[in-house]
């Protein structure tokens, strides 16, 4: 059994007598064991499979145990009851950050390899808007770009683009247009949400897609 299946409370009823499995005995030692299980909770369990908690709102009245989902993507467990702390940034004790990204591992590891429809999954997930499944389109959604026109070097003459080995001719023969900034997809994200982050939204677009695209590849992002 990994440490990520590990539950103490089994452990504890699996291995006590059986004389002894009495609730009054078992709950005695549940609550010894407590702040190990809820350690475990927060940084194995959540770290792995994520947590489901609604964004934080400054009406909500919290409760002590409370797990909310902070604007920093992060999740936070209410320690102190309140009504209009915001847990980001929280220095009065109020929140507890549980896990820094309320997508576990497992999701996020499914990403690798910049698959357009994982992809556009990620980006939805990420910034708040829909997902939807082909043939329906995604309120965030990738159109890709045959790149043109782009100078191939290479050892393989078949592939190679061609040159002129005398630098008299080379840049006349090349005709020193070949464009490098084509991107070699689109991300296409609704207005609402573009103004919904602000003059930066580009950058945060552009900060969260850098992590996942395949290396040496360009986009670029409109909004419609």
């Amino acid at each position: 059994m990994s440490i990520y299946d590990q539950n103490n409370y089994s452990i504890i009823g699996n291995n006590t007598p059986i004389k002894y499995r009495l609730p009054k005995f078992l709950g005695w030692m549940y609550a010894l064991l407590y702040p190990i299980e809820w350690l475990r909770y927060n940084f194995v369990n959540f770290y792995r499979n994520g947590h489901t908690a609604l964004n934080w709102n400054n009406t909500f009245p919290f409760t002590v145990g409370f797990y909310v989902r902070g604007s920093d993507k992060a999740i936070y467990q209410c320690f102190i009851a309140n009504t209009n702390v915001n847990p980001v940034g929280d220095t009065t004790g109020h929140w507890y950050m549980a896990c820094g990204d309320f997508r576990g591992s497992v999701e996020r590891q499914s990403y690798t390899g910049a698959i357009k429809l994982s992809f556009e999954y990620a980006l939805n997930r990420w910034f708040g808007t829909t997902f939807r499944q082909p043939n329906a389109v995604s309120d965030i959604y990738i159109t890709n770009n045959h790149v043109t026109n782009v100078f191939i070097a290479s050892n393989n003459p078949h592939i190679a683009s061609y040159a002129n080995n005398l630098p008299q001719f080379t840049v006349s023969f090349c005709n020193n247009a070949y464009s490098f900034g084509q991107s070699n997809f689109v991300i296409h994200v609704p207005s609402s949400l573009a103004t919904a982050l602000g003059s930066q939204w580009q950058q945060f677009i552009s900060s969260f897609a850098n992590k996942y695209k395949l290396s040496g590849t360009l986009f670029s992002i409109v909004q419609y």
